[in-house]
């Protein structure tokens, strides 16, 4: 297998975009492949609990040594995401 071959096989592209707006629908009327060829994730908010739940476990996960800061870690990551 050719090396351009194998690049085609094994592409994958993610193109994240606000459906609010008007830029969204004309998009999709300019490119209808976004939406017939493609799977679509609609990602909505999570309960505040599942972001400190998550945070957690991939500090442990991690295994970091953060001291009694773990709480401020999690926090803050449920703050950006």
């Amino acid at each position: 297998m050719t090396y351009v071959a194998r690049v085609k096989q094994n592409m994958h592209m993610i193109i994240a975009m606000s459906p609010l707006g008007g830029a969204f629908v004309e998009r999709n009327r300019k490119f209808p492949s976004l939406i017939n060829c493609s799977t679509t994730d609609w990602f909505s908010e999570w309960p505040r609990e599942a972001l400190l739940g998550v945070g957690k476990g991939q500090i442990l996960l991690a295994d970091v040594d953060l001291g009694d800061d773990i709480d401020k870690c999690v926090e803050m990551f449920c703050v950006i995401h």
